[in-house]
């Protein structure tokens, strides 16, 4: 049913019991959320679980509010909407009140090289790669303004809620191998990412949260998590740095890399040999990373420090 948001009205329907669907005005790009109702969460693995790094203790149980997650990664049809500046919307010059200060944000230079061709990204439903984690706030505040719902990056505690979809075992599927949930494996697969939704999704409807592209989380790198049993333990972060905090794994990782409490260590900065590029991580080598958004339930204040803890 339509929802009039101050003068924007967006469409906004049920995609099945869990999900919803967000619509981009006067374009016809549409993107899927998940409801998520928050709870408590194993943030890191025990001492004994197979394959585990050092990064991944002392495991801690914390708490997340509810939120909506995007059932699947960004893809390069909605965030070529964002860098291309909205030439959809420039079918319906004025229609809508937000184009104008949605046209007004940032948005990314064009890469050195070109990452569509190169990783066959021409595809609009392949998931983002290649970008850093300010590049993925940036469009988040986009996103924002352009629907009137709030969203942002997920804390590393909303996605290790999210991907474990109520298991404390190390891989989230309870039945079924890790080729039915999972694009991994490089040469298997391909050597590059897929569309994204293929393979099979997570008890809770989310595709993708293992392999495809791996996914960035708004935490800074820390070599432990000994700083999130500190506090009320309720959504807590890290403050981010030169290196960020990646998930899930991605078509190039191995198996270990696509349990949810792995961690990878990526200098998120973007800097690379030849010059500063706060937007892409083209020469970073691989794995190639994307993001998904959420938005939650309740905005609050703490919220508000997550969407813009990011600095180019």
């Amino acid at each position: 049913m339509p929802v009039d948001r101050g003068n924007v009205v967006t469409t906004r329907a049920v995609a099945d019991q869990r999900g919803e669907v967000e619509w981009i005005t006067f374009t016809k790009i549409t993107f899927q959320m998940v409801r998520l109702d928050g709870g408590e969460v194993l943030l890191g693995s025990p001492a004994g679980e197979a394959m585990r790094s050092e990064s991944e203790g002392p495991a801690v149980v914390v708490k997340v509010r509810p939120f909506r997650m995007g059932r699947t990664e960004v893809t390069w049809e909605l965030f070529k909407l964002w860098r291309a500046g909205e030439l959809a919307s420039r079918e319906y010059p004025g229609r809508d009140p937000r184009e104008k200060e949605a046209m007004a944000l940032r948005r990314p230079t064009s890469p050195y090289y070109d990452p569509y061709s190169e990783h066959g990204h021409d595809d609009p439903q392949r998931p983002v790669g290649f970008i850093t984690p300010y590049c993925a706030q940036e469009f988040c505040k986009w996103l924002s303004v352009r629907t009137g719902r709030l969203y942002r990056l997920p804390t590393e505690a909303e996605w290790v809620y999210a991907a474990r979809a109520g298991s404390n075992e190390a891989f989230s599927w309870r039945e079924g191998k890790a080729e039915e949930y999972a694009w991994f494996g490089n040469e298997r697969v391909g050597s590059r990412s897929h569309r994204v939704g293929e393979k099979q999704a997570n008890a809770w409807g989310l595709y993708d949260m293992a392999g495809n592209v791996a996914e960035w989380v708004v935490d800074g790198w820390s070599d432990d998590l000994s700083w999130a049993a500190k506090g009320d333990r309720v959504n807590p972060w890290f403050k981010p740095g030169q290196f960020g905090v990646a998930k899930g794994g991605a078509w190039s990782s191995n198996r270990a890399d696509l349990r949810p409490a792995a961690r990878l260590r990526v200098d998120a900065s973007g800097d690379d040999h030849h010059f500063h590029d706060v937007w892409w991580r083209t020469s970073k080598g691989l794995p190639e990373i994307g993001f998904r958004v959420v938005s939650p339930v309740e905005w609050t204040g703490e919220d508000d420090r997550i969407a813009n803890a990011i600095a180019p």
